[in-house]
């Protein structure tokens, strides 16, 4: 039996969804609990129970109350596994979160989208002013959701979110033929 090794040199970007935020790109959740890719504009053709519509990456921020560490808006999270399919997790309305911000001169994050971590587990890698090396443990236990670089403030941080495995639904994606 061949064994399949995922590598986080293999990165793939996820592409990020929002609940009811007409874009180009939107997935829909059909009457027959699918979900299809398609272009915002064929909305209309299909019978479906939610759709969502792509934002880049880093406007999810928007959609996450900081304060509260809950989501303002359904959100879903895509990676392409093939040409034609996506497996993405999605998190629903008012969704309780840990959300962590990572702060310090540079930052090796060691987490990627979809992976499950336990409390204490290593997520990064601080480098200080003073070229001290620091290691990040993650103060929750949970699925990572988004791992967001906020590259326009200095020093450099970024904001892991972690939801609890059981307040996430795994779905697969397919797109439109």
């Amino acid at each position: 039996m061949d064994t399949i090794v995922y590598s986080k040199n293999l990165y793939v970007f996820p592409e990020v969804f929002i609940e009811n935020n007409y874009s180009n790109k939107c997935i829909v959740e059909t009457l027959n609990n699918e979900y299809i890719m398609i272009e915002c504009s064929e909305l209309d053709k299909y019978g479906y129970k939610k759709y969502f519509g792509s934002i880049p990456y880093e406007s999810v921020l928007e959609y996450i109350d900081l304060v509260e560490s809950v989501s303002r808006r359904g959100i879903v999270v895509a990676k392409r596994e093939s040409n034609r399919f996506l497996n993405g997790f999605l998190i629903e309305t008012g969704t309780k979160l840990c959300i962590i911000e990572i702060t310090g001169y540079e930052i090796f994050v060691d987490a990627i989208e979809g992976e499950e971590i336990l409390e204490g587990s290593r997520i990064a890698y601080i480098v200080t002013n003073k070229n001290d090396i620091r290691v990040y443990k993650s103060p929750c236990s949970g699925l990572i959701l988004l791992v967001v670089d906020v590259s326009w403030e200095k020093p450099c941080r970024y904001i892991v979110v972690v939801v609890d495995k059981n307040e996430c639904r795994r779905i697969n994606i397919r797109e439109s033929t």
